[in-house]
């Protein structure tokens, strides 16, 4: 009876590990870039509150680096350290796919996350959120 059981939770940890990689990267299937991110039409509408000054993009920067680089790269591309380890692509914060994206909708996908990025509505404060995207919007494709 122990035997049988053994082999039954070693059988239940190993559904739930299927489980659980199938999940987290079902959104990814056919979809290597993750750009079918379904965002709500009154986030579409939001407007910056926080201007695009030299300080706001300052602190930005400042959070950038420290809560988005090592996913994203010093310099948005997509190329950070850990970013090569998470399964799916790294959005390019450069390209005209992300640039053309109006601020609420990048507001949006930086409060709520979504595997494997974070939610940083609790890391982040609202002005910080807003001054992370007015610094993204000073980021250039090479």
């Amino acid at each position: 009876m122990k035997k049988t059981r053994s082999k039954l939770t070693i059988l239940t940890a190993v559904t739930v590990a299927i489980v659980a990689i199938l999940f987290f990267s079902i959104d990814n299937f056919g979809n290597p870039g993750g750009s079918n991110w379904k965002v709500p039409g009154v986030a579409k509408k939001l407007k910056n509150p926080v201007p695009s000054s030299k300080l706001s993009i300052k602190l930005g920067e400042k959070l950038f680096v420290q809560n988005c680089a090592t996913c994203h790269g010093e310099s948005g591309v997509g190329d950070g350290p850990v970013g090569k380890f998470l399964g799916k692509k790294v959005a390019d914060l450069t390209s005209k796919a992300v640039q053309s994206q109006v601020d609420g909708v990048i507001f949006y996908k930086l409060t709520k996350g979504r595997a494997p990025m974070p939610s940083y509505k609790t890391i982040l404060n609202t002005k910080q959120r807003w001054s992370v995207i007015n610094y993204i919007r000073t980021l250039k494709s090479n």
